[in-house]
């Protein structure tokens, strides 16, 4: 199976274009992403009993009692590189895996191709547009892009990410 980066439809290995959008071919999804750390932990609850690397799926089961689910598809992240376009948003997606704790169910999940999709992000007017906006932690106000410290109070990220680090 491969998945469309322009869309995001799964098709079949034996096509080289998508019959949804003819978007090319793009690399095969992993089927096995590279797993978390041996040693993992539960975050929430601390537990050794950890399931690393589990497929994240959509089903369609429909009765909780039904033995035979049928798996319609993965789940997967997605970053539109254009997300303010009308028609071609230039999606980049990513298979997603999962980490279960199996004493309190908590699930994390993390994507296959992590690097890939910043690089989209990174390429995103979401990226532009939140260094022209952002805002001051400590009083609201806007602090421009070019500017390190608010222009109203003087807090940085900087000094507000080093004191957060100390409470830990």
């Amino acid at each position: 199976m491969w998945s469309c980066k322009q869309c995001g439809e799964q098709l079949d290995d034996q096509f080289d274009s998508c019959w949804k959008c003819a978007g090319e071919k793009s690399a095969p999804l992993p089927r096995e992403a590279s797993p978390p750390p041996k040693e993992l932990a539960c975050a929430r609850c601390g537990s050794k009993r950890v399931i690393p690397g589990g497929r994240v799926a959509l089903s369609n089961q429909v009765d909780e009692g039904e033995p035979d689910m049928e798996v319609t598809g993965e789940l997967m992240a997605a970053v539109a590189v254009k997300p303010r376009a009308l028609l071609d948003k230039a999606w980049v997606y990513g298979g997603l895996r999962a980490t279960i704790c199996a004493d309190c169910g908590a699930t994390e999940l993390w994507a296959d191709n992590q690097a890939e999709l910043y690089e989209a992000y990174e390429q995103s007017e979401l990226l532009e547009e939140a260094m022209k906006n952002t805002k001051c932690l400590c009083c609201g106000q806007t602090i421009p892009g070019d500017h390190d410290r608010c222009p109203k109070c003087g807090w940085s990220y900087a000094e507000g990410q080093a004191a957060a680090k100390t409470e830990l």
